[in-house]
């Protein structure tokens, strides 16, 4: 699929409550903030990949011990938003926050096929949405290993690891979610683009009763913007629910999502039978999980590819690139 070549924009300034460092609000492993700034950049980079339709959206942000929980996005008026990070809790400030390496390379990954009968309606309480719909993406911390003064060998500003710690970067990618869309402005719920799910007309996603967050938990259904859904110990992404849900409150029609997932059985470069109408590109992660075939009409590329039981994908005589994994799980690869 050809992409326009431009994205949203998210224009964002570092801000502090004093002139000279140590800044007061600023925890002593950030005093300047050069960590949360790394951070908002890394979150302003994968919201920016996910949602390439126009559009401009700015905010100040800076730590904030002043405030309950964890963060905080506010939007006073038409000019003045920002976004509030408490330094009160055990982060984990990862020093590489555009990489995962502090994290399991599998992820957990729900989609709305394995909710229960009660979990999905509750959830989704219109149209039911294609199996394939994402739910939830989390990945476990790993523990680093421990030195003498018991603090992780490898240099941790904050001391708190991946497996023990708040993830930073998960926080300021909720925190960005509200900015970008999801804010309490639809009453009751929200909406998809029915092209963004096959074509799929009243699919709603039920909001949660404080507004301004989708509803559920950490686990059921797992949506990054949920309520006081992030867990220590892990990372959340967003999910395609999350996605699409912004997408459709800001009318953007054009999405890129990090996995994607096939609707149907169908010619691979059908941008209809792929959640987000979104053909896979060597930058997405891949799964097929809907049963039948899924057959190609020319070449095409995966990051990685995932092919669940009862599904299979018949090549012809094209060639399938996948840079990462290739996992079918009792299914077949036809070739030729």
């Amino acid at each position: 699929m050809q992409r326009p070549a431009h994205a949203i924009t998210i224009d964002m300034e570092y801000t502090d409550e004093g002139d000279t460092e140590p800044h007061p609000e600023n925890p002593t492993w950030d005093s300047a903030g050069v960590i949360l700034k790394a951070h908002f950049e890394a979150a302003k980079t994968i919201w920016e990949s996910l949602l390439p339709g126009g559009g401009t959206y700015s905010f100040d942000f800076h730590w904030d011990n002043d405030i309950e929980g964890l963060g905080l996005a506010t939007e006073v008026g038409a000019l003045d938003t920002f976004i509030e990070i408490n330094p009160d809790y055990n982060w984990f400030a990862d020093p590489t926050p555009g990489m995962d390496e502090e994290f399991t390379t599998t992820g957990t990954q729900k989609l709305f096929g394995g909710l229960t009968g009660p979990e999905k309606s509750t959830y989704f309480p219109g149209t039911a949405p294609p199996d394939a719909l994402e739910t939830m993406y989390w990945r476990d911390g790993l523990s680093e290993p421990v030195g003498p003064n018991g603090l992780p060998i490898r240099t941790i500003p904050s001391g708190f690891d991946a497996n023990t710690g708040y993830d930073l970067l998960t926080v300021i990618l909720h925190e960005m979610g509200h900015i970008l869309g999801i804010g309490g402005v639809e009453p009751g719920e929200y909406n998809v683009y029915p092209h963004h799910i096959g074509g799929l007309e009243d699919v709603l996603v039920l909001e949660d009763n404080d507004s301004g967050h989708l509803a559920g938990n950490a686990t059921v259904p797992g949506f990054l913007m949920c309520d006081e859904c992030a867990t220590a110990g892990g990372r959340y992404y967003p999910t395609a629910t999350d996605v699409l849900v912004i997408a459709e409150d800001q009318g953007i029609t054009d999405v890129h999502l990090q996995r994607v997932g096939s609707i149907s059985s169908g010619v691979w470069g059908d941008q209809s039978k792929w959640i987000g109408f979104d053909v896979p590109d060597p930058t997405q992660d891949v799964y097929i999980v809907h049963g039948g075939a899924t057959t190609l009409s020319a070449n095409a590329q995966a990051k990685s590819l995932l092919i669940d039981s009862g599904s299979s994908v018949d090549v012809q005589n094209y060639r399938l690139s996948v840079n990462g994994t290739l996992n079918h799980n009792g299914t077949t690869v036809s070739v030729g």
